[in-house]
């Protein structure tokens, strides 16, 4: 089989304001890789952007978890007491405020046009709070190596971990919900 190659055209897909693939032709066929990295890169570009998806980062704040996009140009927050609680209440927010723009003739965002998808984050304080319930600190900082004490300064907002620490924070997180799904 011979090596297919791709180059970048300037006619755009209908979903997606860039240029589009296009296949070489046959005698200036570039290596297969690079090809499979560009056709990879486009189908990642349709599927986290052209579809649709908004970043919504959850924290905790005194007694309620807290939810806002990430794009400072859609002005939705929520509340919740729970993490599905917020996780519903920002996306009912972002539908009603998409009808809202529609209704007064304002343009809507373009990662709210059409079908949408909402992808969370949760900060290390969200994370430690929702966790509270099902794994002890002592627990967290063996998995971790952090401190307890400074895990919970992270918990409470008195500090703000490293990027670096936030890793640990959540590898940790995950170890010990695989560990736990074992015993099922």
């Amino acid at each position: 089989m011979g090596e297919v190659g791709f180059r970048a055209t300037n006619h755009a897909h209908p979903l997606c304001p860039r240029t589009t693939p296009e296949p070489l032709p046959p005698g200036e066929a570039g290596p297969l890789k690079t090809s499979l990295a560009l056709l990879l890169n486009d189908i990642f570009f349709y599927i986290f952007v052209a579809m649709g998806k908004v970043l919504i980062n959850i924290d905790w704040v005194p007694s309620n978890f807290a939810a806002a996009t990430a794009d400072g140009d859609i002005p939705c927050v929520a509340t919740g007491r729970t993490l599905e609680e917020v996780e519903k209440n920002i996306v009912d927010a972002l539908n009603f405020h998409v009808n809202g723009l529609k209704e007064d003739g304002e343009p809507v965002p373009d990662c709210l046009r059409g079908e949408w998808e909402p992808e969370f984050r949760l900060t290390t304080r969200a994370q430690l709070k929702y966790t509270d319930n099902y794994i002890t600190r002592k627990a967290l900082s063996k998995e971790t190596g952090i401190a307890e004490q400074q895990l919970s300064h992270y918990a409470n907002g008195l500090r703000h971990p490293r990027p670096q620490m936030q890793d640990r924070i959540t590898a940790g997180i995950v170890s010990i919900c695989r560990r736990l799904a074992l015993v099922l």
